[in-house]
């Protein structure tokens, strides 16, 4: 028997039946009223004992192995919990290594950024100083943050829907699939296929996750794609420019 609600509640109606019948043959109204001259009357006989003791230990019995159950689901629901707070713990540091992950990111590619810019401001001196490079700087430290946090995913399927809603949710559930198989947990933030739909072409599928770290994790752990059941012959790359790419 496995403890739940339903058996406490069949416990507790077992309990009320065996009160009613004991304040009925005592005559008592209510058990917290019963007096030893009750159970001394000469009018409860022997039998009428013998069957309160039967009905009292038959109930007690039961109570002890409900008991026992609860106290076995609780110590479980205890460890269960135990494990869920250090789980959340541990998410809340992959949330927070992230963050700290980025802003080296960020910082890194500032001064990179920076740095060239300086160089460019050296060389040309004698030129006034132009504030759409300042600007074409920093849009390229804001584009290749978000580009860090994208992973190229190539060889899954394409689904047959003709709405793109539709071919995006199968996408988002096969790579919730994958990832699942993979042993990663990732966060997909957006996701979409690359290139325009050709018949016999499978697209890749670029998909964007939570933080930077998340997408270097992933790619250092590529090889590990091949141990998945239904993903073995799918592989991911970084997302670069075409500019990286040639």
């Amino acid at each position: 028997m496995d403890f739940s609600v339903t058996v406490l509640h069949d416990l507790e109606e077992k309990i009320e039946g065996l009160s009613d019948n004991l304040e009925k043959t005592l005559k008592c109204g209510k058990l917290g009223n019963v007096t030893r001259n009750m159970l001394a009357s000469k009018s409860l006989t022997k039998d009428n004992l013998a069957d309160i003791t039967l009905n009292m230990l038959s109930v007690i019995s039961e109570s002890r192995k409900i008991l026992r159950l609860a106290a076995a689901k609780f110590d479980e629901q205890k460890s269960e919990l135990v494990e869920n707070q250090k789980r959340l713990l541990k998410i809340q540091d992959e949330l927070i290594e992230c963050k700290n992950s980025e802003l080296d990111v960020v910082k890194d590619t500032v001064k990179t950024e920076i740095k060239s810019f300086s160089e460019i401001v050296q060389q040309k001196s004698d030129q006034p100083l132009a504030p759409s490079k300042l600007k074409d700087a920093i849009k390229s430290v804001a584009v290749e943050e978000e580009r860090s946090k994208n992973v190229l995913f190539f060889g899954i399927p394409e689904s047959k829907a003709t709405q793109s809603t539709n071919q995006n949710q199968a996408d988002r559930s096969k790579l919730s699939g994958l990832l699942y198989q993979w042993g990663e947990r990732a966060e997909i933030v957006d996701s979409c296929r690359l290139g325009v739909e050709e018949p016999g072409k499978t697209r890749p599928i670029k998909a964007k996750f939570s933080c930077a770290d998340t997408a270097r994790r992933l790619l250092s752990n590529a090889k590990d794609l091949r141990n998945t059941l239904d993903y073995k012959r799918c592989y991911i790359a970084p997302d670069r420019t075409k500019e990286d790419r040639d």
